[in-house]
């Protein structure tokens, strides 16, 4: 992924942004291309229908592990979300050549998240190994419990006329009322709950780059004895 070529001090001004250019492309490859993979994935727990693309997927080099990081110091989505959103203002920058106070706060703000992301991705070790003893590979579960509960919520909004960001910032309370309630939770675990948030957003598995409108209109279809009941729609 990276080699001497790019770490080398620029000849001028032109080869300056040319190398801040190719750290940029390497940066948003790793946080837009790069396959996350959540706590079902890394235990091999799987739904039927997408359990041969999710195990071809373990095979592959550029996924962004599930650790297993608890759920207090698990900086993962946090991160991932951040250098996502900063991508499109350093491309522009970049494009205008702007090299001003606010690029290099920025910019510092970028490479963190995108090391940071790529110490997931380049860590071959596996954590969740002694954890997933405990599962039988591939077996079934129910399926996209969390995002069935999380349709509901999303797409009642959504059709209301909110944006996808404001639903999103909807559901995220809700959830947030269901963990620090116990008797909101219906008797569903508190991790139940947990697993659907990193550092007050929606984790990736369920934002809108993985979790699309088109697949939870399919999920409302889908019985609803599995999920907590839904919360009250504003």
């Amino acid at each position: 992924m990276y080699n001497d070529e790019i770490l080398r001090v620029p000849a001028d001004e032109d080869d300056f942004w040319q190398i801040v250019r190719e750290q940029y492309d390497y940066a948003a490859m790793v946080l837009r291309d790069f396959d996350v993979e959540d706590k079902d994935e890394a235990l091999g727990v799987f739904d039927d229908e997408d359990a041969q693309g999710k195990q071809n997927r373990k095979g592959l080099s550029f996924v962004i592990p599930f650790r297993g990081t608890s759920y207090e110091l698990d900086n993962r989505d946090h991160f991932l979300k951040m250098g996502e959103e900063l991508l499109p203002w350093i491309e522009e920058a970049i494009a205008a050549r702007k090299l001003t106070p606010e690029f290099m706060q920025q910019w510092g703000k970028l490479m963190f998240c995108h090391g940071f992301i790529a110490s997931y991705a380049l860590d071959d070790s596996d954590p969740m190994a002694h954890k997933r003893a405990g599962h039988k590979t591939g077996q079934k579960r129910s399926k996209n419990a969390q995002r069935k509960w999380l349709a509901h919520i999303l797409v009642a909004l959504i059709d209301k006329g909110w944006t996808r960001q404001r639903a999103e910032g909807f559901a995220v309370a809700c959830i947030e009322d269901y963990i620090s309630d116990e008797t909101l939770r219906c008797g569903f675990p508190l991790e139940w709950f947990q697993v659907m948030i990193t550092r007050g957003y929606l984790a990736a598995t369920y934002d809108n780059k993985h979790f699309f409108i088109k697949d939870m209109r399919v999920l409302l279809e889908a019985p609803t004895e599995d999920i907590p009941q839904i919360p009250k729609i504003p």
